[in-house]
This record gives structure tokens, C-alpha cells and sequence, in this order.
């Protein structure tokens, strides 16, 4: 069967007369889990939660909704029932503060689900439905996943806290990561590495805000010296260098020898920190993880 030339497999697999296995037991879909249902609410009976929504919330955007609010443009809001009764979006902040800032519109359309106790079906919530449908800023999908219990996330953030650091969401905090995405990706790949690691590296900030490239300069060189079985920067002689340097010339190493190779990059990174400060006055050398580059 096609639609305007496409075709559709919404019948694909499926016997005639509805015989044999559903779709979703043949393709090994998960299960929808329960119905929610379908309320108009009280503008003032909704609730936002910033442990796991957006923590910047557009100001303007708010603005141009409440000025040309069309019910023909108000999806249905997602909300979460606590046992209490009261309720939460998960997906809709910004037409919810759009609504209250209009005298005519007492209530909106909501499609409520129950929620378990705690805020895991509404962080969940809030993760499904920026993540499948649009994108979502990796600091709000961090707080998202603490909310949900996440075990890799809450080990991150337990990691980061012991040493005194902690997730922000953008800019040069004290004390603050804002490369979230990179730290989890790398946690995701290489826990173990991350672990040993990051203590040196947060030793070495002493507090300054911790950017991407010296971070993952770092890491990679770690994994590099591991693979050429030549030492660690967790301890001993290197590690001894690595903190006679200060963080700003170990970011300045990155910074120089991205200029000289014209090209970013976690690999380009490591190898000016080992060029510049590993290598800098040692009798044995680190081979550079670009051979015959220089």
C-alpha cells in the first residue's frame, strides 16, 4: 500500500484478518505503559518543578506566546499527578507562564498521568519528550537524569561534588563544569579512566571553572600512556609535572598546538600538554600521539 508514492508499513508483518503476533511483540517494541487522561486544569492548579525542567526559561518566547495565543497553536500540556494531588508539567513551561500572563485563560488542556511517588515519572517525562521530539540543552537533561535516579549520572555528580566541583549550566563558575556532555560522554566510554583522573585534574584547577580542552587533554593523555605502558599522570613523575604546571598553562599548551596543527581536537590537545609541559626538560620523552608532525 503507498500514500502519495511513499509506502507504508504500517500493515508490514501483520497477517491478514489480524492473525499472529501484534507489532509490537514481533518488532520487540516497549510497552506504552498507561493511559493518561484528559483534563481541562486551572491555570493556577499547575506547577513547575526546576529540579529537572529547563533551568533558563525565554523570557521572550513567554512574551510572543501570550501575545498571539491561538487555541489552534496549545497542544496539550503533559502532566504528572503526585500522590498528593497536585500537579506538574513536564512538557509545557512556557505555555503555562504564557497563560498566566493573560486575564482571559483560566485553564488548559492537560493530559495527566500518575506519578510513582517521586519525581522519576516526571523527569522521564520531561526526557521523552525533549529528547524524541527536539533538542534540549545537556545541562537540563543532566538534572533530568539525577531526578531519574540515573546510576552513571549520580556517580558523575558524586565524583565531581567529593572533589568540590559541580555541573553549571554555562559560563566560568567557581568550582563549576560546564562541559556536561563531554564529561558524560567519556564517563559513558571510559569509567574507570574518568575516575582516576579527574581528582589530578581537580587538584590541578584548585577551584577554577574546568573547560573542555584541558579536561579531555587530560583524559586522553592517560589513555594513551596506559596503551603505551608508559606511566600514569594519576602519580609518580608525571603526575609530579602535570602539577607543577598551572591550569591556565596546561590550557594555553592545547591552545598553542592547535594553532600549530590548525585543528582541534581531544588527540591535538594531549599532545601539547605532552609537548609543552610532559616532555618540557625530561631526559625520556613521550612519543607524541602524532609521530613525524613534530
Amino acid at each position: 500500500m503507498s500514500v502519495n508514492g511513499a509506502v507504508r508499513d504500517d500493515l508490514k508483518h501483520v497477517p491478514a484478518g489480524g492473525q499472529g503476533p501484534s507489532k509490537e511483540a514481533f518488532y520487540n517494541w516497549s510497552d506504552p505503559g498507561p493511559k493518561g487522561r484528559f483534563e481541562w486544569v486551572p491555570v493556577q492548579a499547575l506547577n513547575i518543578d526546576h529540579a529537572y525542567q529547563r533551568e533558563k526559561i525565554c523570557v521572550e518566547r513567554v512574551l510572543a506566546i501570550a501575545s498571539k495565543w491561538q487555541w489552534l497553536a496549545c497542544p496539550t500540556l503533559m502532566v504528572v499527578q503526585r500522590p498528593d494531588g497536585s500537579l506538574w508539567v513536564t512538557d509545557g513551561q512556557h505555555r503555562l507562564l504564557a497563560a498566566r500572563k493573560r486575564t482571559s485563560i483560566t485553564h488548559l488542556p492537560c493530559l495527566i498521568f500518575q506519578g510513582d511517588g517521586g519525581k522519576v515519572t516526571e523527569a522521564n517525562s520531561f526526557l521523552l519528550n525533549n529528547t524524541v521530539r527536539g533538542p534540549v540543552d545537556t545541562y537540563s537533561k543532566y538534572r533530568a537524569a539525577i531526578a531519574c535516579g540515573d546510576a552513571d549520572i549520580m556517580e558523575i555528580d558524586a565524583i565531581l561534588a567529593a572533589s568540590g566541583y559541580r555541573i553549571v549550566s554555562r559560563g566560568q563558575a567557581t568550582q563549576g563544569v560546564a562541559c556536561v556532555a563531554t564529561i558524560t560522554a567519556e564517563y559513558e566510554q571510559n569509567p574507570d579512566n574518568f575516575r582516576a583522573v579527574w581528582p589530578a585534574v581537580a587538584r590541578l584547577a584548585g577551584g577554577e571553572p574546568i573547560d573542555k580542552r584541558p579536561l579531555m587533554a587530560l583524559l586522553y593523555i592517560e589513555r594513551y600512556l596506559k596503551k603505551l605502558d608508559l606511566g600514569t599522570i594519576t602519580g609518580g613523575k608525571l603526575f609530579d609535572r602535570i602539577m607543577a604546571a598551572t591550569w591556565p598553562a596546561v590550557d594555553q599548551a592545547c591552545r598553542k598546538r592547535q594553532l600549530e596543527l590548525d585543528k582541534p581536537g581531544f588527540k591535538v590537545w594531549a599532545d601539547g600538554v605532552i609537548k609543552y609541559i610532559l616532555n618540557h626538560g625530561a631526559r625520556v620523552k613521550i612519543p607524541s600521539p602524532y609521530v613525524g608532525e613534530g
